[in-house]
């Protein structure tokens, strides 16, 4: 399974074009986000890297095979160095090694931090919708500003964002863009287009 298409400049191109078709329907303004990952994951390395020189340290043991007691150190070291290596190289290690709450608090918060930096709180009606996509975690969080209000999105808004978080779990753009773009008439029922709206915030994807 791979997130990297989510980064590619069609798949940004087409998120753009979603933007602009639901902002065609309403008055909020949507801005999509999508970082490779929510957290250092330094702790998670430093749990691989342990792993494994622990499955060395018994080898070295435990082996019917004899090993030099003074190397035993040496060897432990660069089992640790090896496990935290690829625990650093690997989405499917990193989340092995970490709780799924653990994984989804990072997104929220890092999530949360996006709102502020993109200025999504910026619009004259508070009216901005954050998509957060957190490629490692396979994740979504979406944000909308005070001016909508949760209850006139409709009873469908879940299961939106629903289709938001199946499409990036499941790495597929196709699904991702379409689920996007069905944001839209839940929010022209939440905030309907004006003839004088103004697009206030950028629809390029921004990705990092």
């Amino acid at each position: 399974m791979s997130f990297q298409g989510f980064l590619q400049p069609e798949a940004r191109r087409r998120a753009a074009e979603a933007i602009a078709a639901i902002e065609a329907q309403t008055c909020a303004e949507v801005v999509v986000t999508v970082r490779r990952q929510s957290g250092d994951y330094l702790a998670a390395d430093r749990l691989g890297g342990a792993l494994l020189a622990f499955a060395c340290l018994l080898v070295l043991l435990f082996h019917p095979h004899p090993f030099a007691v003074a190397t035993m150190p040496v060897d432990v070291l660069l089992a640790f160095g090896l496990g935290a290596l690829i625990a650093a190289r690997s989405t499917v290690v990193r989340r092995a090694l970490t709780r799924p709450a653990a994984r989804a608090q990072l997104v929220r918060t890092a999530a949360r931090a996006a709102f502020v930096d993109q200025g999504v709180s910026r619009t004259r009606r508070r009216g901005g919708v954050l998509v957060y996509v957190s490629l490692l975690e396979g994740d979504v969080e979406v944000l909308p500003d005070v001016g909508l209000d949760p209850a006139a999105l409709g009873p469908g808004w879940s299961d939106r964002v629903a289709a938001l978080r199946a499409a990036v779990a499941r790495a597929d753009v196709d699904a991702f863009v379409a689920a996007l773009t069905a944001l839209g008439p839940a929010l022209a029922l939440a905030m309907p287009r004006d003839p004088d709206d103004v697009d206030e915030l950028p629809n390029t994807v921004e990705a990092s």
